[in-house]
């Protein structure tokens, strides 16, 4: 078990040098150091900035990293993979004159982000040419309803330059603030599906095909794929529609940069039951972080008006008292997601059927 977690972290450590030879061109001269906070950050010994500084201290905070025995553990494999290479970088930055990157980190997609903290502009460089489309075409599609950090595409590259934003990290938002982005959220999306086409609205979502799909994964917990199943077919004569989404939109990938949030991390954009997005912006808390709050505000009917205002932005009718069935096809399209990429956190499936029941208790 030891064994195998130190290989992995060896194959990235290598995976870490060769993009640092690959893109040392963009990087400023001199020596860098290495840290393992949940990614691997390679950064300039030389010129580490105090908004350098900030940024990584910042970024932990907001990917939700805890100092506990677990992620103590996982940085010491990291140094340990990462001490046999020597991070020197005697190359001119060349390539473009107005970007010397003093940071590089890999993403957990093994892909690339170089920060200028002088010129306050990052680079993505991306290996997948599917990945960098998917960013694009949600990016097109939702940056006239959604604040981003995305200036430019580079197609030759596959390279996406962004803004480096000073931002406030999610755990730090006070109550307010979290309401603030919940409603942003919903009103940004309802302005979005009012100019979706009538072709795209009739994009049916079919309850039945998803319980197929939800009884053929390999999720572990047999009772939650039943009770899904119960509600859903028992409830296939409401119609809903399936929308382009950007699919991951948790409150660590929003930004707070002054009085605005700005949406990073479009990757996992794709059609999804229009309120996917909304619901996990809700349920991700309980998830991640075991905090109910945003879900007990559902059942209060907080968030009645903007789900009112989603659905009629797509000429649906919302009915508050029909929530479970709506909750429970939003799981069901999670649950189908974690099969695809192989994750089976069984307390998900045990969360999810404790909020199905809970709504027999309002």
């Amino acid at each position: 078990m030891l064994c195998g977690k130190i290989e992995r972290f060896k194959k990235v450590a290598e995976i870490a040098h060769k993009g640092f030879m690959d893109y040392r061109e963009y990087l400023e001269t001199g020596r860098y150091g290495v840290k393992y906070e949940g990614k691997i950050l390679i950064y300039s010994k030389k010129k580490l900035s105090i908004d350098c500084h900030k940024f990584i201290k910042k970024n932990s905070i907001q990917l939700g990293l805890r100092n506990d025995f677990s992620n103590k553990i996982r940085s010491i494999y990291g140094k340990i993979a990462l001490s046999k290479f020597d991070f020197i970088n005697r190359t001119p930055g060349n390539v473009d004159a107005k970007f010397h990157a003093q940071l590089l980190m890999i993403t957990n997609s093994n892909d690339f982000k170089l920060f200028d903290f002088e010129n306050m502009t990052l680079k993505n460089f991306f290996s997948h040419e599917e990945t960098y489309s998917i960013i694009k075409k949600a990016y097109h599609s939702m940056s006239p309803f959604f604040n981003t950090t995305i200036i430019s595409f580079n197609d030759d590259k596959k390279c996406i330059t962004e803004k480096i934003v000073r931002f406030i990290p999610y755990q730090e938002w006070t109550d307010t603030m979290v309401e603030q982005c919940v409603n942003e959220i919903g009103l940004s999306y309802t302005n979005y599906f009012s100019t979706i086409t009538i072709e795209i609205k009739r994009n049916d979502f079919d309850a039945i095909a998803t319980v197929s799909k939800l009884f053929k994964s390999q999720l572990p917990c047999e009772e939650t794929k039943k009770r899904i199943a119960d509600i859903l077919t028992k409830n296939t004569s409401i119609k809903l529609c399936n929308a382009f989404l950007h699919g991951d939109m948790k409150l660590r990938n929003i930004l707070r940069c002054g009085e605005k949030f700005s949406v990073i991390d479009f990757e996992r954009s794709r059609n999804l039951v229009f309120f996917y997005d909304f619901f996990d912006l809700i349920f991700t808390e309980l998830f991640v972080r075991n905090d109910p709050r945003l879900m007990d505000n559902l059942f209060l009917g907080n968030y009645d008006r903007i789900l009112a205002l989603l659905f009629n932005s797509l000429e649906l009718t919302f009915n508050p008292n029909m929530k479970q069935y709506y909750v429970a096809c939003y799981l069901a399209q999670k649950a189908i997601e974690f099969d695809a990429l192989c994750v089976y956190p069984i307390q998900f499936y045990r969360t999810y059927l404790m909020i199905l029941e809970s709504f027999n208790n309002i």
